[in-house]
């Protein structure tokens, strides 16, 4: 009934609580007619965007230095905005700031023969679970610095350890320019343009421990994309659990579907980019095709790396350094193991199945070890044993990275590194070229042949000798197929190098049990008897007995009697069938229902948000990234305003997560509800104000008074 009371108050109309779940951006000031920078006492400051901090002086943090503006832009943030619906533990998400973005707008004066940029009005969209949030735009600046006073702080509620951050950089437009009321309607851009996106990755990082990120931006994930960086974005983040173990637990089932709804286009259109990228890879393209036959071919040099370890093991060489009597010396671990157990299996067949198990562990072993040889902290991944240290005692171990750490030994590992793989792809093009080399003469020798054979009989062409069949019914479908292919390898890949790491480290620990359960089970004894079993129990005479019960037709019924009896069998077997898929059809209907109601509750455009990193690139933070424990309990954040999760629970009526938490407290308090709602509504009347100030004053003023109108009989309302 609440539903039903809200939705009627609310005109029958979708977003019914999409001011109480998402928090769109905000722009305070406009540069126009601003200035900018200013000379004091031989010091050049600039202007503090979007505006100076209001419990403080305005003259103290209305004009600052670039020095003293990095400096603020460090401290904590005092707004912070609490966001989501999961109960497992927390982030605190901060945005610091951007450097060297692009220039996205072009102003071209009156005589056209000079072009002037427009320095990048910058805002960020952050994408997490089931939660989208925006911060301030700061206008008018390559290089801007959110203040901690600004929005820019948010606290997730965190439902799933393995679940990415994603971050998006865009430049702020107009809605009512001109210029951009003509590209939207041409399709040519989009209301807000793209600068680039980072996907942060969580499962790497330590909890209890604050972290400085900065990420170089890229607009796409595809390799030219990634020659050439949009800027770098600094972060600062830390995760809090109640319990390590309960991550852990919790990461042996996969994260839920998320999916968000928003009312806007626009909205919709840059939380896309945020979680997706550029390409629309459910789209038909050639060139996604392409792209994705180069990454298939890729794995191919899989084959080369384990050719390599294989090498490695069989002359036995060493990787594993050990000092002993002031000696370095390089131990061949791998080899030694090896060793032992083909000693063992060759006296012994039944530990077959226990080393099969065992290698699995081994080779994931193996992979990490492989992974953490990288010089640079943000490219490694937690060692297994501090996932068994949080698994046994409940604790992480503590690090600590300092800014510019081994910051000349990455760059010539990641040298030698882009070198092998160059190398890599010429030798790869040189057999595709010799290949096709020997394609093309065995080609042009049938296509002799076949001339020979069909000489003075007609052929049939096409309009103008051309193939008219559209490509799109044909290749479309692989595609598809492709794409699927492409998500489990990806998939694959990053569990065994450990991107996923708290699957990896459930695949290895499994895999070491299985292996010692199994070393102590005597298989030939068991599949001996069991095959014996087989045999005296499923091919003895009594068979016969068996035919005669169950199989064989009673020999006195009629024609029209077994006719019947074979109808009721095929009719049974139509039953199963379709009991069989109740449950996938249940499944999908009640999709469908939540996906219908959350348009209801929070907006008409939905967005399905990535369970799993299924990008074919990682983002890495660049070796300016630090790291400090904190070894204390953390004070609670100033939290000013509560953005509630889109997730529902419930069959007959889904219910928001704010009334799921009012029926296990048993009490509710709208306040924080109704404070939200009409901070919501000032906002968008205050954006109204500004566009009809900017763009289209007489259309739009009645509009604007019109929204003051609403919000005021809704205040009254919930007075």
């Amino acid at each position: 009934m609440q539903f039903v009371n809200a939705y009627k108050q609310h005109g029958f109309g979708f977003g019914l609580y999409a001011d109480e779940a998402y928090w769109p951006l905000h722009k305070r000031c406009s540069t126009t007619l601003t200035r900018m920078h200013k000379t004091v006492e031989d010091e050049r400051k600039t202007r503090v965007m979007p505006e100076p901090d209001p419990d403080r002086p305005e003259e103290e943090t209305m004009w600052m230095t670039s020095e003293q503006i990095q400096d603020e832009a460090l401290k904590d943030s005092t707004n912070w905005i609490q966001a989501g619906s999961g109960e497992l533990g927390t982030l605190y998400f901060e945005l610091i700031g951007c450097d060297n973005l692009p220039d996205m707008d072009s102003v071209v004066p009156g005589d056209g023969n000079a072009m002037t940029c427009v320095k990048i009005d910058s805002f960020a969209c952050i994408v997490y679970e089931d939660s989208v949030v925006n911060t301030d735009v700061i206008p008018n600046c390559s290089s801007p610095r959110w203040m901690p006073w600004t929005y820019r702080a948010f606290k997730f509620q965190m439902s799933h350890p393995a679940t990415d951050v994603l971050l998006g950089i865009f430049d702020h437009d107009n809605a009512y320019n001109p210029a951009q009321v003509v590209s939207r309607v041409t399709g040519v851009s989009k209301l807000h343009d793209a600068a680039g996106r980072v996907v942060i990755e969580l499962s790497k990082l330590q909890p209890d421990t604050t972290y400085v990120l900065t990420y170089p931006l890229y607009y796409g994930g595809t390799e030219e994309d990634r020659k050439t960086t949009k800027g770098t974005v600094t972060v600062r983040l830390r995760m809090e659990f109640p319990s390590l173990r309960r991550v852990l637990l919790t990461a042996l089932s996969p994260p839920k579907n998320n999916v968000v709804a928003m009312r806007k286009k626009s909205q919709w259109s840059v939380a896309q980019y945020t979680a997706h990228g550029a390409v629309d890879n459910e789209k038909f393209s050639i060139g996604t095709m392409t792209r994705y036959i180069e990454e298939l071919e890729g794995y191919l040099d899989l084959l080369e790396t384990l050719r390599n370890a294989l090498w490695h093991i069989w002359l036995w060489r060493g990787h594993c350094k050990i000092s002993f009597g002031g000696r370095t010396f390089d131990l061949p671990l791998h080899s030694i193991t090896a060793y032992i157990w083909a000693i063992k299996l060759s006296w012994n067949y039944d530990l077959l199945p226990s080393f099969i198990f065992f290698s699995i562990g081994w080779i994931m072993l193996a992979s990490l070890e492989q992974v953490n040889g990288h010089p640079s902290r943000w490219h490694r991944s937690p060692l297994y044993t501090d996932f068994l240290r949080r698994l046994i005692w409940d604790t992480s171990a503590k690090e600590k990275v300092e800014s510019g750490e081994n910051a000349e030994a990455i760059q010539r590992y990641d040298e030698q590194i882009k070198q092998k793989q160059e190398d890599r792809k010429k030798k790869r093009k040189l057999e595709q070229a010799e290949q096709l080399k020997i394609q093309k003469e065995v080609e042009a020798r049938m296509k002799e042949a076949e001339k020979a054979e069909t000489s003075g009989f007609d052929k049939t062409e096409g309009f103008f000798g051309l193939n008219l069949r559209p490509l799109k019914p044909i290749l479309y479908p692989y595609q598809k197929m492709m794409r699927g292919y492409i998500q489990t390898g990806r998939m694959a890949k990053n569990i065994v190098l450990w991107y996923e790491s708290y699957y990896a480290f459930w695949l290895t620990t499994i895999a070491f049990v299985l292996s010692t359960v199994s070393y102590f089970i005597p298989w030939s004894f068991v599949l001996t008897w069991s095959f014996r079993v087989i045999v005296i129990v499923g091919l003895g005479p009594w068979m016969k007995i068996v035919d005669m019960v169950c199989f064989r037709a009673d020999p006195n019924l009629s024609v029209e009697e077994q006719e019947e009896a074979f109808a009721q069998h095929i009719q049974a077997r139509y039953e199963e069938t379709l009991q069989s898929t109740d449950f996938y059809q249940i499944r999908s209907e009640r999709a469908n229902k939540l996906n219908d109601m959350r348009q209801f509750m929070f907006g008409m455009h939905l967005l399905r948000v990535p369970m799993l990193h299924t990008d074919i690139v990682f983002d890495v933070p660049t070796p300016a990234s630090s790291a400090e424990p904190v070894f204390s309990a953390a004070s609670a954040v100033p939290v000013k305003h509560r953005k509630f999760g889109q997730f529902l629970e419930g069959d007959m009526i889904p219910k928001r997560e704010v009334e799921l938490q009012a029926e296990k407290a048993h009490t509710v308090d709208p306040s924080m509800i109704m404070g939200e709602r009409m901070f919501s509504q000032a906002h968008r009347a205050a954006g109204a104000a500004v566009g009809t100030a900017v763009g289209m004053p007489t259309k739009l003023a009645g509009n604007v008074a019109g929204v003051f109108r609403r919000v005021g009989r809704k205040a009254l309302k919930m007075d």
